[in-house]
């Protein structure tokens, strides 16, 4: 029985490989001939495995914009996420010697999610600025502004671009006594050509 039941995974799970490699635009040829068939179900199927072929090549595209090597850094597998109701890639690096983290997120989502995240920053800042504790600042990656705000008491930095089209990079430091760190990896990130992934 359970051998059977090692089969039948074994070929589901292949199936699924081979539609997943499927070229893009024959999903959606066959989702036009099942919709006019009236066969509406079936279109949305194939409409889903377009769309699916479509966020893997996204999501690939976007890993490239990661640092990739950084000196005396070591880079953690890519992660997915989920803040405020925004789906996201991230990647962790971590400084060989004193363990110190650099979190990098590629949010997109709702522009509900992402604007309940940019006023949390805005707000923080706000807050920041009556409390001796915290630095705030600007950050400039590729022509494009960042928010900075760094607790000097936890050692914790962020700094948060606000994209168009719900698009949002944000760059968490911790263990880092100071901002630099932080602020030199968001200019690593090239955010003008990420937002234009979306345009």
């Amino acid at each position: 029985m359970k051998k059977a039941c090692l089969i039948l995974t074994f070929i589901f799970l292949t199936v699924i490989v081979i539609r997943a490699e499927e070229n893009f635009s024959t999903f959606l040829s066959n989702a036009e001939k099942y919709f006019k068939k009236g066969k509406y179900a079936k279109a949305i199927e194939e409409l889903d495995w377009a769309k699916k072929v479509a966020s893997d090549n996204l999501f690939k595209k976007l890993k490239s914009y990661f640092p990739e090597k950084v000196p005396e850094f070591t880079a953690e597998d890519f992660e997915g996420g989920d803040v405020f109701g925004i789906q996201g890639i991230s990647r962790t690096y971590t400084h060989n010697k004193s363990g110190a983290t650099i979190k990098i997120t590629i949010y997109a989502g709702s522009k509900t999610g992402l604007g309940g995240l940019a006023s949390m920053i805005g707000f923080a800042s706000m807050m920041a600025g009556m409390d001796k504790s915290k630095e705030t600042g600007i950050v400039t990656s590729h022509g494009i502004r960042g928010n900075l705000i760094h607790d000097k008491n936890n050692k914790e930095t962020t700094v948060v671009f606000t994209l168009q089209k719900n698009v949002g990079v944000v760059i968490e430091g911790k263990g880092f006594d100071t901002p630099d760190m932080t602020k030199k990896f968001a200019e690593m990130i090239d955010v003008a050509s990420i937002e234009k992934e979306f345009l």
